[in-house]
């Protein structure tokens, strides 16, 4: 058997970060919020979600509240229209940039795209 004179690069396998809290936005404008946010922030079931977008930093703030105007349903939020209002480009999955669970106020920092880079590079 003759051997191949050929260059080949090996596969190196990109580490998963599935232990990263995030949130999926979703290309119809719903927020889902991931296992690990579920386990470690308690956030509830049902209710209601207050949005709010800091323009300059690109951070959003989602907080859980019952005078909320999004539904907050099996862990997603319900936020029809979400990107056209705040004129966000790209949906995907964002990392938990800060939180406060006593509050439950969360801030997801959108330019922070290594989740995304992670699916990209798979």
């Amino acid at each position: 058997m003759t051997e191949l004179n050929f260059e080949f690069e090996v596969f190196k396998p990109i580490p998963a970060k599935k232990n990263v809290p995030h949130i999926i936005m979703s290309k119809n404008g719903t927020l889902i919020f991931s296992a690990k946010c579920r386990k470690d922030f308690s956030i509830p079931n049902g209710g209601f979600a207050e949005i709010a977008y800091n323009k300059e930093n690109k951070v959003l703030r989602i907080k859980i509240a019952e005078n909320g105007n999004c539904l907050l349903k099996n862990w997603r939020i319900f936020a029809l229209g979400l990107y056209k209002y705040f004129n966000i480009e790209s949906p995907g999955k964002y990392p938990f940039s800060q939180y406060d669970n006593e509050d439950k106020v969360y801030y997801v920092d959108l330019k922070d795209t290594s989740l995304l880079e992670i699916k990209q590079q798979t």
